[in-house]
Parts: structure tokens; sequence; C-alpha cells
């Protein structure tokens, strides 16, 4: 996605790895986020692709947020357990607040807070 190479390109410059502390997730902006549910992406999810995000395929018989869930628990995992940040632009925010509020409830530990 062209509109993210430039954070893309300053979190690289901060240590971040493709692939192992920075992936993408693109979605099909033409759905609403309940329709990402569904496990039939649209033309344009194709899966989390491209020149700077992750290689990881959306499959089409799960859905985009049990891939989405997949791919933080993938990330968490070869983190050593650190904690996954989600960054998320406009109708993005959107998609990552219905994903959030979809996961069962978990406490965090007293020292996570929220970033602007």
């Amino acid at each position: 996605m062209p509109m993210y190479r430039g954070l893309t390109k300053a979190l690289k410059h901060e240590g971040y790895q493709e692939r192992r502390d920075l992936f993408g997730a693109p979605y099909d902006f033409r759905m609403a986020a309940d329709g990402l549910e569904q496990g039939q992406p649209g033309p344009g999810t194709g899966g989390f692709t491209g020149p700077h995000l992750s290689r990881l395929r959306l499959s089409a018989q799960t859905g985009y947020y049990a891939d989405l869930k997949q791919l933080i628990e993938h990330a968490v995992e070869i983190n050593s357990s650190r904690l996954a940040t989600l960054v998320a632009h406009s109708q993005g925010a959107l998609v990552a607040l219905y994903f959030m509020a979809k996961q069962p409830s978990r406490r965090l530990p007293s020292s996570a807070a929220l970033r602007k």
C-alpha cells in the first residue's frame, strides 16, 4: 500500500523487520467491518501482500478476522510473547475496533498503557 511506505520506512529505520516484528494486514475497504468475517474476501484483499508487507495469505475459508488473529498470535509468539501493537488509519481503525471487540477479554499486565 503506497500510503504506508513512509511509515514502513520509518519503522524499519527504528529497527523493525518485515515478517519478524512488522506485518501488514490490508483489507477490502469496500466491505463493512462485519462483512469481513464471512470468509469470502473481495478482490482488494487477495492476501496480506505487498512489497513492504508480510506474505501471509488470506484464507477464503476462515475470513479476514480469523486470519488477522492468527497473524497477531504468530507475531507475538516469534517475539517472545511481547504485546502486539495495531496501527490503523481511517476506516481501518473501525475494522481494528470491531476485531478487538470480538476477542475474549484478557487482562493486560499493569505496565500496559495506551499510546498515542
